[in-house]
């Protein structure tokens, strides 16, 4: 069975997403079409635009046979965990392809590069990104970044990769986002949450950050190699987000980096929290339609799934309260159904 697997973030999903599922069925004519999503929070440590249940519904609707969780404990990390972690998930579903979307659209290079990582020397003094285009002996765009830690991973499970050039005519998440907050109208932002923004968020990470010991904030997810002096400081000197962000974004710290640190802190996870934690085979599951359900009552007795939070893992139970109860935070009302798995029903083949 050709069961097919996308790593995305839909924060927002836009038309050139669609487009992705399009060329992904017309390519590789998958049985089953399986889409893990970021949830509340995003790789770079956004808060999402979209409600999760609405992201499982826009799946479904653009074609996704089963909608899958990557929980943000495992989605706001650097792009080799996080293409780690997702790849974990897809593997517990049965996945044997994975389809993404590259600026190159050059597979053979991508491969290439991909070997070259294991031979990537970390310098503290700089980003990941920048260690990996050293190492690379060039620059690479995001999407070709996460790529070519996809093709990695997917040596390691047995899971063939292929990948999509990405249509520059269609507006990216960013620019959506950008423009949305700029009030101008966006596709589908009559599904998105203004709320949703980091600014939302900073009077109470400015308060956590002044408030807290020293060997409080270090205990967190993140926290390293004195990070939280340069969080303080920024947070004693201003009083806006952006104004924060300035003066913590560095050569060896970006932008993402700060944003999921910062994640982290007002999530109050630790590191000893996530030390036993570090793998995610696991099926969160958000959403199916008949073939999703057909493809999960087939897989092997004992296969690690949950639809429901009461039915999660002591940790991941945990990781859901913090995320929901931060990302409510800052509405002015609770997000009903939430926990109501999506199901999508067709007409049997």
């Amino acid at each position: 069975m050709n069961i097919t697997g996308l790593i995305t973030e839909y924060n927002p999903l836009h038309q050139g997403h669609l487009y992705h599922i399009e060329q992904t069925r017309n390519l590789l004519h998958p049985d089953i079409l399986i889409i893990i999503v970021t949830s509340w929070f995003s790789s770079r440590g956004l808060p999402s635009l979209l409600s999760r249940n609405d992201k499982a519904k826009l799946c479904l609707q653009a074609g996704a046979d089963l909608v899958l969780e990557l929980p943000c404990i495992y989605a706001a990390q650097s792009a080799d965990r996080f293409a780690m972690y997702a790849i974990e998930s897809l593997k517990t579903a049965g996945v044997n392809n994975i389809c993404f979307g590259s600026e190159t659209g050059d597979l053979k290079k991508l491969e290439t590069l991909a070997g070259s990582l294991d031979l990537l020397i970390k310098d503290p003094s700089t980003s990941l990104v920048r260690n990996t285009e050293k190492t690379l002996n060039q620059p690479l765009r995001s999407n070709d970044i996460l790529g070519v830690q996809y093709i990695r991973y997917c040596r390691m499970f047995g899971i063939t990769p292929y990948c999509i050039k990405r249509n520059e005519d269609f507006v990216s998440a960013t620019q959506t986002r950008k423009d949305f907050f700029e009030g101008k109208k966006a596709f589908l932002s009559d599904h998105f949450m203004s709320q949703q923004c980091w600014s939302s968020y900073y009077p109470a990470l400015r308060t956590a950050l002044m408030m807290s010991p020293s060997s409080t904030l270090r205990s967190f997810l993140l926290v390293e190699e004195g990070i939280e002096s340069r969080l303080r400081k920024a947070a004693e000197k201003n009083f806006s987000w952006e104004g924060f962000l300035e003066d913590c974004v560095s050569k060896t710290y970006s932008r993402a980096r700060i944003q999921r640190t910062c994640l982290f802190i007002l999530l109050q996870i630790t590191k000893e929290d996530f030390r036993s934690h570090d793998h995610f085979f696991f099926l969160r599951i958000l959403g199916m339609n008949d073939k999703g359900r057909r493809l999960l009552s087939s897989l092997p007795k004992g296969t690690p799934m949950a639809s429901r939070i009461r039915d999660l893992p002591e940790f991941l139970r945990m990781v859901e309260h913090k995320s929901r109860l931060l990302y409510e935070s800052v509405l002015d009302q609770r997000i009903e159904n939430e926990d109501r798995m999506v199901i999508q029903f067709e007409k049997e083949d």
